[in-house]
Order: structure tokens, then sequence, then C-alpha cells
């Protein structure tokens, strides 16, 4: 009889805990957020027709704060799987660096963050570089490749390479690289430095390095220069809204790097872990009320007030900020080409936008370095704010302002700066090249038979220079450019196109995948609209979930 009375009051207490969790156990009636019984129905169906969008758009937006993910460039989906607007840009993804045997222009080798590859032939066909070990075995993971710089020999015998595991050396005419220097660093930029044995580059877009080549790369004779604490003069007093807009939303608007990156990642798994949490607290109740009471009531009452807690006062307050401002920005990028072009006119006030625009600390900012001959203190970087040069090692820098600036915030505004020989080149995406070489005090620009996309890399061969940007390998001649300074009018050198082919890679890079799943743009080419009505669902969520929060609390 005991035994029956006991199961008896067992199930009972069981019933009475699953018909309350319908309404919310972890309250009371005094506190309870049912006294927004219609704010708690709209929380829960803005949840419901966002949930997994939601989800896709917050992992989506994670990946694609980080360039650096091997994997992410060096994986491929069929080119079916992407949309047009994507496909294009697949080409400039395959090669970015070139370098030339100085002997033999058709043999060339040719690098970016999809690998490595060498021709002898003018691209008519390519192969994979070998990278080995420095006891000969082969690396089963090929690093990403970020620049390239001509060895003593100044044939592809010896070209040093950066790459995201450190410094390389290609040998064996162009065919074998193996490992030399700062192995498991990011080196994003590599040039030569003040002297012949020395190399300047960049270490994850954030610290400058010299280092010696004339000994032992590990026994002392890495110099690093930091960047956190700069003086930068010449920057602009305004910032138009577009690239504001633009920059927040990437993790490059906040605060100085790496916290304005991890913010965004913040709000971009907070936006998963907030949709998987909801619809476990919601179904959860649901899937018990259906099972045999087992007598677990205490460790599902502690499920559900773990979900609460880690979904509403913990996670989801921590990510109000992040999920509120890339849901605005995300709206306004959606309509990216309209909204840029009318936000160029709206001029935002630098000094009283966020810290990371005054531009003291200059981590994660800088894309490449341009070291200058028995000139040791002398810099040249490129910047989001354009090319930045310093005079006393690194310590004050200054706008160059003989190069015209991009007003374009967007990375098709990329500014890239790189050395060949005594000559510094200069690309300004949207705007145009230029070069200048070192006993010369003006920039010169040259003109390319195409679009104006940043040129990334130079490699000459006699009197003939080969410029490569995102979209072709061009040739021509920089000794008949006109000498003036820089101005509106055209120089008189014209580089064409030299339909050398790129290596035969199929498809596109995940990276660029998941960017065409953030867009929506794989699914059609209307999908902004379906994004907006997600991106306001997100601000009713991150508006809502506070006020019922605060009726509740830790109950």
């Amino acid at each position: 009889m005991n035994v029956a009375l006991e199961q008896l009051n067992s199930q009972i207490h069981t019933l009475l805990f699953l018909s309350s969790a319908m309404t919310d156990i972890l309250t009371t009636p005094k506190v309870s957020s049912l006294r927004f019984p219609k704010l708690r129905t709209i929380h829960k169906i803005a949840a419901f027709i966002a949930l997994s969008w939601l989800s896709v758009l917050g992992l989506s937006g994670w990946i694609l704060d980080h360039h650096e993910w091997r994997w992410s460039h060096q994986w491929s989906v069929p080119k079916s799987w992407t949309s047009p607007g994507i496909n294009r840009l697949i080409r400039g993804t395959i090669m970015r660096d070139i370098e030339i045997d100085p002997a033999n222009p058709e043999a060339l080798l040719g690098g970016s963050e999809r690998g490595l590859w060498f021709t002898s032939d003018s691209g008519k066909t390519w192969a994979d570089v070998i990278w080995e070990e420095s006891e000969g075995r082969r690396l089963s993971s090929v690093p990403q490749v970020y620049d390239f710089v001509s060895g003593p020999s100044g044939d592809l015998n010896h070209v040093w390479i950066a790459t995201d595991d450190g410094i390389w050396i290609v040998k064996d005419q162009g065919t074998r690289a193996v490992p030399f220097a700062l192995r498991g660093t990011q080196v994003t930029s590599l040039t030569t430095g003040s002297s012949a044995n020395e190399l300047l580059g960049v270490a994850a877009e954030s610290r400058l390095f010299q280092l010696s080549v004339g000994s032992d790369p590990n026994i002392g004779n890495v110099t690093w220069i930091d960047l956190t604490d700069v003086v930068v003069a010449g920057l602009p007093d305004h910032i138009d809204l577009g690239r504001f807009v633009f920059e927040l939303h990437l993790g490059r608007g906040f605060l100085p790097q790496p916290w304005s990156k991890l913010i965004n990642d913040y709000g971009g798994v907070a936006i998963v872990f907030l949709s998987l949490t909801g619809l476990m607290y919601w179904w959860l109740p649901r899937r018990w009320q259906h099972q045999k009471p087992k007598g677990k009531v205490k460790l599902r009452q502690n499920i559900l007030r773990w979900l609460y807690r880690s979904h509403g006062p913990t996670i989801g307050l921590l990510g109000a900020i992040p999920i509120l401002y890339l849901s605005l920005t995300g709206l306004a990028l959606d309509h990216a080409t309209p909204f840029l072009e009318a936000a160029k006119t709206i001029l935002l006030n630098r000094a009283n936008l966020t810290p990371i625009y005054n531009y003291t600390n200059l981590t994660g900012e800088v894309s490449n370095v341009v070291g200058f001959a028995n000139e040791p203190q002398r810099l040249l970087i490129a910047t989001r704010f354009g090319p930045l040069q310093s005079f006393d090692g690194g310590k004050t820098w200054a706008v160059d302002n003989k190069l015209p600036r991009s007003t374009d915030g967007t990375d098709a505004g990329r500014t890239n700066v790189f050395r060949q020989g005594d000559y510094v080149f200069v690309g300004i995406g949207g705007v145009g090249q230029f070069y200048k070489r070192d006993s010369e005090t003006v920039w010169t620009e040259i003109i390319l038979d195409g679009p104006k996309l940043a040129i990334t890399d130079a490699a000459q061969h006699g009197d003939a220079w080969y410029l490569k940007n995102s979209r072709a390998i061009y040739t021509g001649s920089l000794s008949v450019v006109n000498s003036d300074v820089v101005s509106s009018q055209s120089s008189t050198a014209l580089f064409t196109d030299t339909s050398i082919a790129f290596p035969p890679l199929s498809g596109a890079s995940v990276f660029l995948f998941v960017a065409d799943i953030h867009t929506g743009s794989v699914i059609h080419s209307k999908w902004e609209w379906i994004n907006d009505l997600i991106a306001l669902l997100a601000i009713v969520l991150v508006c809502s979930g506070p006020i019922l929060w605060w009726r509740r609390k830790w109950m």
C-alpha cells in the first residue's frame, strides 16, 4: 500500500511539473513574464520564423570574419553550387602573386591562399609546387601563400615566400618549397629590408618584423616592431556613413583589434546559441509531456533552468549589442549598392566615432609593408586609410598625400603596396595603379586595359613588366610612362592582358560559398528581402528579450 501511494505521489508531482512547464515553471506568478502575454507571443513568433536562417547568418558570418582559416580557402565546392556573382570572383582567388624567371619569361610561379603552382610554358600547363619538411617529408596540408620575394640569385632557384606557416624558400627552378623561418607564424606580407641580408615582413597584419637572412633565423635575429601605440597624422577628419556601416558589420569598426573581431564573433556565435537554447526550452517540456514519468523531475527542472539562464541573462544580454548592430548594418548592406552610393554624402566626424577610428593601434590594420635600402627607419605600409609612411621605425606615421585616396571603404577599395627592385608600386582599388622609383619623388600612374582593380604583384623581364590583379596578368613597359606628377590625366603607357591562363582549379572556395550563403544569392537573386525580414525579426527579439527577462530575472 505504501509503495502504491509513493508511486502515485511521484506521478502527481511529475504531472504538476509538466503542466507548469507549459507556463514556465521557472517563474512565479508575481513576476512572471505572463504580465506581457502579447510581448511574449511576439517574441516566440519572431523566434520561430527567424530560427533557421538566423542561425545560418550567425554561423556563416562567424566564418567570414576569419580569412586566416586555411580550410575555408582550400576546400572547394562545384561551380554549379554558387551564384553567377560569386563565380565572377573565383578567378581572383586562384593566383594573387607572381614571380617570373628573368632568364625565361615563360617560367613563373603563381600563388594565393589556395596554393602554389609552377608553369614553364606561360600557363599552358601548371604543376603544384611540392612542400617538403626539413627531412624531405611532404606536407599533408598546403600553406596559404601571401607574398613572394626574389632571393639573391634573382631566379626561381631561390624565392622567399610568406605563408600562414612562416617563411619558406622555393628551390629547384620553382618546383620545391622548404621551410626557412618563423614556422607557426602567419606572415601576411614580405619584402626586402634595408640591406641585402634583411627581410621585412608583417605578422598577422599586426606586427612588423625585421629578419636577418645572413645567419640562423632562429637565433636572436628577429626584431619585432610593435604597432599598438602609434601616432598617425593626415587622416581624414570625416568618414562617410557607408564606410562606417560596412566596416562595423565586418568587424572593423568598433574597438582596436582583436577586440572588434571578437565582438563580432561573439555576436555570430550568440545568434546560433540563442536559436538552439530557445528552441530546446520550448520543445523539451512538450516532449516530456508525452513520455512516461521516470522520476527525473529535478533533473528536468535543472535542464530548463540552465537553458533559461544561459539563453536570457547570460548569452542573450551580453550578445544584445553586437546582434543589434549586426542586424541594423545588415539591413543596410542587403542593398549595398544604392545604400553605399547614397551614404557617401553623409559624413561623420571621425573623432566622434568608435575607438578604432582613433587609429592609435594598428593591430590587424597592416596589409602590406615596403622597406627602403640603407634606411632602416623608413617604412611604408598599406592600411584601409591608404598608404602610411614612417621615418622613425614605426613610432609615428603620416598619410602620403601625394597619392589619391580611395573613398570606397569596401574590399573593392583595398590598397596594396609592394616592392620590385628599386620600384615601389601602389594599387588602389577603384582609383588606379601607381609606381615610383627610389630615386624619384613623385608617383606615376599606370593604365591597365581593364577594370581599376588594385594590383597585387609585379615582375620584370628586361624592359617588359608584368602586373597582376584579380582579373589577369598585364604586360607593358614603364619606360614610356609619363613622368609627370600624378594627376587626373592618363599616362602614355597602356598595359594589356597577357592572356596567361591561371592554374585550372575547379569550383569556388568554401569561403566564397559561405559568402554566397550569407547574402542568400545562392538561393535567389532577390534573397536580400528575406534577409531584411530576418534582420528585423532579430531586432524584435533583441528588444523584447531583455524586457521579458527583466520580469523574471534569474528565477
